[in-house]
């Protein structure tokens, strides 16, 4: 496209010149485009964006710059800017956002900075003055995140800050985020989690923190979705959906974490989750605290890909009390290894005691026991009929044999002893 055709055009509006560009474009191209409010400029082949480019374009509300290869703005680029709403700078080679970048875009409601090379952000003059609604800074190499980063915030509603290097989430980082929303923090490294991290959070609806190193949760790491911004009094927390996937959680107590109840007497809820994953932890069994919550809520819960342990004195229980509801996979003992957890019914005894295979092997070993010792019995008993003297009426027996003074009797007197016969 000759971008001549619409240089003089003042009355100009709307522009699409995407993946038109093959070059970077002068500074003066939309000098006379006073009137221009909607840019398009995605998937060409822009390196750089010069100071004075949109300069003259005060009117201008919407600018696409995402698929290009730049590589820096310059921090008074949109100075001019003043009215945009929206501005998208996503997949670009951007390494580095400065501190004044957007401080003039008073207006700016969605900002995207995904798919960048972004190392850091500079903590101070971030976001000074502007109060997106819609801030995506996903898929760069961000590792840490200041306390001030999201100060004074107020107006932020979807935060998303996936596929980054961040190890941890802060106490407060979020405490002046007070209409944040959507919360998305998914395949980062974080392995640790503050309790207050989520203070001042009581509007959010959606939080992401699937794909992470998650092991632990502190107990009331989540309470904060539950206490008003003024914290005077408790509330039902306006969490909808949690997910939690693809961590390394070994133990989740639902009842501890999303109490049915805010206090003993009362059976007002305090949480009404609609969706709640724990998929692809390491979690190997559920307390029955865990299986009564599961069974009165209404949360649709997803609990699969865990090596669960279905040995009767562990699962048994949980399993009666959720068999209609759930369906899990075994991963142990071996007989079960990848079965649905239903085939417990078949291993273990209906009274909960000890699994069938079990209770074979008890009774044949007691069957081995009493053939092994009844064979025994049995040999012994012929040994003893073999061995035993005749006794039959009429049958001669050798005498006991004499004593060596009753032979030495006999043979001074010249006798010699005889056979006796004796009668039964």
């Amino acid at each position: 496209m000759d971008l001549q055709t619409f240089v003089s055009n003042r009355e100009l509006e709307w522009l699409s010149l995407q993946n038109n560009i093959k070059t970077d474009i002068h500074p003066s191209t939309f000098c006379n485009n006073s009137r221009l409010k909607h840019l398009d400029m995605s998937r060409n082949k822009l390196t750089s964006v010069d100071l004075h480019t949109f300069s003259s374009n005060r009117e201008l509300d919407w600018l696409d710059l995402q698929i290009n290869t730049i590589t820096d703005i310059h921090p008074s680029t949109f100075r001019n800017n003043i009215e945009m709403e929206y501005l998208d700078l996503s997949t670009n080679l951007l390494s580095l956002v400065h501190s004044n970048t957007f401080q003039y875009n008073v207006n700016l409601k969605s900002l995207s900075l995904t798919n960048n090379n972004i190392l850091d952000i500079i903590k101070t003059g971030f976001l000074s003055r502007t109060n997106p609604t819609y801030l995506d800074l996903s898929r760069n190499s961000i590792r840490y995140l200041d306390n001030s980063v999201f100060r004074k915030q107020g107006q932020i509603e979807t935060l998303i800050l996936s596929k980054n290097l961040l190890q941890s989430l802060e106490s407060g980082i979020f405490s002046d985020c007070k209409n944040l929303r959507n919360l998305y923090r998914s395949e980062n490294i974080i392995s640790e989690i503050s309790r207050s991290a989520f203070y001042g959070l009581d509007q959010l609806e959606h939080l992401d923190l699937s794909n992470n190193n998650i092991e632990e949760l502190d107990p009331l790491v989540f309470q904060a979705f539950s206490i008003s911004t003024n914290r005077q009094y408790l509330q039902v927390s306006k969490l909808k959906h949690l997910n939690l996937a693809q961590n390394k959680i070994q133990f989740f107590n639902f009842e501890l974490y999303f109490p049915m109840s805010n206090n003993f007497y009362t059976s007002n809820p305090m949480f009404l989750l609609d969706y709640l994953n724990v998929s692809s932890n390491r979690l190997t069994t559920l307390d029955v605290a865990s299986m009564k919550w599961l069974n009165h809520t209404t949360t649709l819960t997803d609990l699969t890909a865990n090596p669960w342990n279905c040995d009767c004195s562990v699962l048994l229980e949980v399993w009666r009390g959720l068999k209609n509801k759930l369906t899990l996979h075994c991963a142990s003992p071996t007989q079960l290894r990848g079965k649905l957890w239903d085939e417990m019914e078949i291993l273990c005894s209906l009274e909960g005691g000890p699994s069938l295979v079990t209770t074979n092997f008890i009774v044949t070993d007691v069957l081995l026991v009493c053939a092994i010792g009844g064979g025994i019995i049995l040999v012994t008993l012929v040994k003893r009929r073999r061995n035993k003297p005749k006794t039959l009426e009429y049958c001669d027996v050798y005498a006991p044999r004499a004593s060596y003074i009753s032979m030495h009797s006999y043979a001074e007197v010249g006798a010699r002893p005889s056979y006796v016969s004796v009668q039964s």
